[in-house]
């Protein structure tokens, strides 16, 4: 519904003119919303700053956040639901999601701006965990204890004097 202004006229008298002047309407503010960092990938049990903040936004309007997997968690603000946080303003600034120890993969979350129990903003995010340290190839304790079953086995065939494959793993 597009706004309606009243016009304004200011009337007054200075040395026997009549003057009148036209008013401006208030410039219009801008709506509330959320504003979003671009998310780079963070190594594996690294916190994920959630880099939201809001604009034009009033002391009561609160962000809830949606679609955290189970057992995750945030550094600030409260669990709303399952899966489900609560966070107000001033809480945004240093809030970090906190993962499963080890995980690695990526996570789709939903941020809603509610004022009054209404949505005023949504957005989706995507975060990601990578795993393995920087300049080491990702695969490389697969690789080892691959290579550690493949002596083992290697090792029970060769004491049975049998060539069939062995059933035992350590």
């Amino acid at each position: 519904m597009p706004t309606i202004w009243t016009v304004a006229l200011k009337t007054w008298r200075t040395r026997g003119v009549t003057v009148t002047e036209r008013l401006a309407p208030p410039p219009a503010r801008t709506a509330a919303h959320l504003v979003v960092a671009d998310a780079r990938p963070h190594q594996v049990d690294e916190l994920m700053p959630l880099g939201v903040s809001l604009a034009n936004a009033d002391d009561a309007d609160a962000v809830v956040l949606s679609g955290l997997p189970s057992g995750w968690s945030l550094t600030n603000g409260r669990r709303s639901t399952a899966g489900g946080w609560h966070l107000f303003a001033d809480e945004l600034a240093n809030a970090a999601i906190r993962p499963l120890p080890r995980f690695v993969g990526g996570a789709d979350i939903t941020l809603e701006l509610r004022r009054a129990g209404l949505t005023i903003d949504r957005q989706a995010l995507h975060f990601e965990w990578i795993g393995g340290r920087i300049g080491s190839p990702p695969l490389a304790g697969c690789a080892q204890t691959a290579r550690r079953l493949i002596r083992r086995h290697s090792l029970v065939n060769s004491r049975n004097g049998s060539h069939k494959r062995s059933g035992r793993q350590d």
